[in-house]
C-alpha cells in the first residue's frame, strides 16, 4: 500500500505525488530482502536423484516444485 499525500496541487502529475509517498504495511519485496546466494542452490541434476530415490522408498513426490525438508535430510543422511 502507498500512502499518497492528500494534498493535490494544481500543475501536477500523479508521478510526482508517488514520487514522495512512502511505503506503508503490505508484503516486503524481493529487493528489500538480503539476499542468501546459498539458499536453495544444489548442484544441476541433484534434485532429479532426489527425487528417485524418495520415490524408490515409497514417498510421494510431484515431479516438479519444491523438495520437502524431510526427504532432502533423509536423502543428504543416506549419501
Amino acid at each position: 500500500m502507498i500512502r499518497v499525500s492528500a494534498s493535490v496541487h494544481r500543475g501536477c502529475t500523479w508521478t510526482d505525488d508517488i514520487a514522495h509517498a512512502t511505503r506503508v504495511g503490505g508484503r516486503t519485496h524481493r529487493s528489500d530482502r538480503p539476499a542468501d546466494p546459498a539458499a536453495g542452490k544444489r548442484p544441476r541434476g541433484e534434485s532429479k536423484e532426489i527425487r528417485a530415490w524418495a520415490i524408490v522408498r515409497g514417498y510421494e513426490l510431484s515431479p516438479r516444485g519444491r523438495i520437502p525438508a524431510e526427504i532432502e535430510q533423509g536423502f543428504d543422511d543416506a549419501h
